[in-house]
């Protein structure tokens, strides 16, 4: 007799939405740029949004999103400035920002789907 893996029915009741963020901001002592990165996880996927303050400028603009979602895992670059052609990728960008390497890191979304169905 073949024993079959037991299976789960049901969904995940939801009683408030899975969002969080985690910010790193860095100052250029040599040039005067501030950069800040910001991570947002969502259910599926998170988000690493750059900005930068120009020191002629003096307000944030946005430079770039890397996007990683559960199918697709590897970090995507969505780049809203065309004046940053040098980071269109996450490796060249993390070589010049290592400080924001921590909001890099992979998820681990069978351990986060498995806690939220079955508690801590």
């Amino acid at each position: 007799m073949d024993r079959k893996p037991p299976v789960i029915n049901g969904r995940i009741k939801k009683e408030k939405s899975w969002l969080s963020a985690k910010k790193v901001e860095i100052q250029e002592e040599e040039d005067g740029y501030h950069w800040r990165a910001t991570r947002v996880n969502f259910e599926t996927g998170s988000i690493v949004i750059v900005e930068y303050i120009h020191p002629n400028v003096g307000y944030w603009e946005e430079m770039c999103l890397f996007v990683s979602t559960m199918h697709c895992p590897d970090w995507q670059c969505i780049p809203l400035s065309n004046f940053w052609l040098q980071w269109r990728e996450k490796r060249s960008f993390l070589r010049s920002f290592p400080a924001f390497k921590d909001l890099f890191r992979r998820r681990d979304y069978c351990r986060e789907i498995l806690k939220e169905m079955l508690g801590d």
